[in-house]
């Protein structure tokens, strides 16, 4: 090829002089050079450490946000509300509300009083004041209107109308209602007390008779006014056993908690809650305490497990917070969902931390500093944990096609967990480990609990051992699978009294009910 021809290939852009600029140069060098692999991860974990402080300050500020946003996120406790509209529960939810005004409902199970001491706590409960200010609506004006939170109630008393009846009639103010037939009456009577009265004989012998007080309510079961509705009925219930036993009408072997117990959607809703505002933070103290205690036993540093779970602490912080856009209706969660997310996201992002730190360690021993080796190792962390953390995502997503609406509602706080989670440990870890290097390596120690596995990895893959472990995989899952398709599933439960031997005090035992309403 002469001069000419070579001229003339170099301005068509053909030879080796003139690159032609291809697509996907973003990931290329000036002059068409191939940048190297994980280039652009470890020029961010570069500016990202620069700019520590700024990343401090950031997480600083969001920290302080998802503290306030926590403070608004409400939790509900009705589980019934995730159910479809088109339902047979939700649709006579909806005529109850709509013809009788009732949500919620509460029953009451009395035992070791007479029927003359139920009616005086009945007529307590309907007659006080602040239940019958308590339920708040508001007018098409803007006007709030308060009313009582009982829409209606019933328990025996209620039908002491139907023996007047048959006994000729009675009088209401100046009406007077004609008699019925006093056998009729009698069968209305005997058929309420088989729902409404329970005979209850203990181990000693000695038979109690139980009476059952329903109550049906104008608000949701898990709403906060339904809570304060119970927590003021308990009150009722507490002072009046106590003013009778003062009184020497009740003996003082029995406690006032002995003698009832609460039942019903209202009451299901409340232990859900308690359960979510008390119970939780003991879980998650007792969760973090064991995770700290196997990081001690399991790593080089005694310092390593502070980073750990300052790292997921944070984002299990900002997942609490940002729970204030999640939900239906928004800034709306399930007690449930409250209660398992964040011992679920503790459990499954904090393999990504001890990724990152172990490839850290790695690099450690070939680069000349701290800032250097994680500039190296954020590159080689974040393709393995990025794929595992979006594969977790996608699994939580597909909750989202429940028919249960309580799947949408874990499946997008856990996949909202995971992702935060993910973005701690790259942005914000990188920095701690760099803040923080001195003291992770002055306070080094050799492993307390090394794992040995040599006699595995050099027997597992020799086809007899291969064999015998899908044999013995086979032999254990396959009767596992045909009993968990017999165990029972059920989302709600209702209470029903039931006597054995050794009994002491009336029980109650939980009994499958298909009736939901």
């Amino acid at each position: 090829m002469d001069e000419e021809e070579k001229k003339t290939d170099g301005d068509s852009g053909i030879s080796g002089e003139q690159p032609v600029k291809k697509k996907g140069s973003f990931f290329r060098k000036k002059g068409g050079q191939k940048r190297p692999k994980g280039a652009l991860t470890a020029a961010f974990a570069g500016k990202l450490l620069d700019r520590k402080w700024v990343v401090v300050g950031v997480v600083a500020i969001l920290l302080v946000m998802s503290l306030i946003g926590l403070i608004f996120v409400q939790k509900n406790g009705d589980v019934t509300s995730y159910l479809k509209d088109d339902t047979n529960t939700m649709i006579g939810k909806k005529v109850l509300e709509e013809a009788y005004s009732i949500q919620g409902d509460l029953n009451i199970a009395i035992s070791y009083l007479s029927k003359d001491q139920v009616q005086t706590i009945y007529d307590s409960i309907i007659g006080d004041s602040t239940l019958k200010n308590m339920y708040v609506t508001t007018d098409e004006k803007g006007d709030e209107r308060t009313s009582t939170i009982i829409s209606k109630s019933v328990w025996i008393g209620t039908f002491d109308m139907i023996l007047e009846l048959g006994d000729g009639g009675i009088d209401i103010g100046p009406i007077h209602v004609d008699g019925i037939d006093p056998v009729v009456a009698q069968q209305i009577y005997d058929s309420a007390s088989g729902n409404y009265v329970k005979q209850t004989e203990l181990g000693n012998g000695t038979v109690v008779t139980t009476y059952i007080l329903s109550f049906y309510l104008k608000s949701a079961a898990s709403d906060n006014v339904t809570i304060e509705a119970l927590n003021r009925i308990e009150q009722i219930i507490n002072d009046n056993i106590s003013q009778q036993k003062s009184a020497g009408l009740i003996s003082d072997t029995i406690s006032a908690e002995s003698c009832y117990y609460f039942g019903g959607t209202a009451q299901n809703a409340r232990i859900l809650v308690d359960s979510s505002v008390n119970d939780m933070p003991i879980f998650v103290a007792i969760a973090v305490v064991a995770v700290f205690i196997i990081l001690l036993l399991t790593t080089h540093s005694y310092f390593e497990p502070l980073i750990f779970l300052a790292t997921l602490g944070i984002s299990i912080l900002l997942n609490m917070g940002s729970n204030i856009i999640a939900g239906n209706p928004v800034g709306t969660i399930s007690t449930i969902t409250s209660s398992c997310s964040t011992i679920l996201q503790l459990a499954l992002a904090m393999d990504y931390a001890i990724f990152l730190m172990h490839t850290y360690y790695e690099e450690l021993r070939v680069k000349l500093n701290p800032r250097d080796a994680i500039i190296s190792a954020l590159p080689k962390t974040l393709a393995s944990i990025s794929a595992s953390a979006l594969t977790t995502i996608g699994g939580f997503i597909a909750l989202f096609f429940m028919q249960f609406g309580m799947g949408y509602d874990l499946g997008f706080v856990l996949a909202k967990g995971v992702l935060l989670s993910l973005l701690t440990v790259i942005i914000l870890q990188p920095v701690l480990l760099l803040l923080f290097g001195k003291p992770i390596m002055k306070s080094q120690h050799s492993w307390v609990v090394e794992p040995r596995l040599g006699f595995v990895s050099k027997n597992i893959t020799k086809k007899g051992v291969a064999i015998a472990v899908i044999a013995i995989c086979a032999v254990i899952c396959l009767p596992c699978a045909y009993f968990q398709s017999l165990a029972p599933l059920g989302y709600i439960s209702t209470t029903e009294a039931t006597a054995t031997e050794d009994m002491t005090t009336p029980q109650y035992v939980l009994q499958e009910s298909s009736n939901q309403v």
